[in-house]
């Protein structure tokens, strides 16, 4: 997890287009937290647009201060990025 909170930071573009070269570049970091920030809903527009690039993300920890709205756009975008659940192999039995 990258912790990215409470560092007084706005959604401007150089900060998004940090954002999006750090989550698409890295695919191995899927969980963020991004608490205590400044975002707008145009912010998590263009979050949730590069979470649907960076397909490995999967988890995103934002303020209670974001509009509902706004939380329901992030939650679907990450919830299509959500690995699908394996099936079960069991070994089969021999006759």
């Amino acid at each position: 997890m990258v912790y990215l909170n409470d560092c007084q930071w706005w959604d401007d573009y150089p900060v998004l287009e940090a954002m999006k070269m750090a989550m698409v570049g890295n695919t191995k970091l899927c969980r963020y937290d991004l608490k205590h920030n400044s975002m707008t809903d145009e912010g998590i527009e263009e979050l949730c647009k590069i979470v649907a690039e960076a397909k490995h993300v999967n988890t995103i920890a934002m303020s209670e201060f974001i509009s509902g709205d706004a939380m329901n756009m992030l939650v679907d975008a990450l919830a299509a990025n959500k690995p699908a659940k394996g099936k079960k192999g069991g070994k089969k039995k021999k006759k």
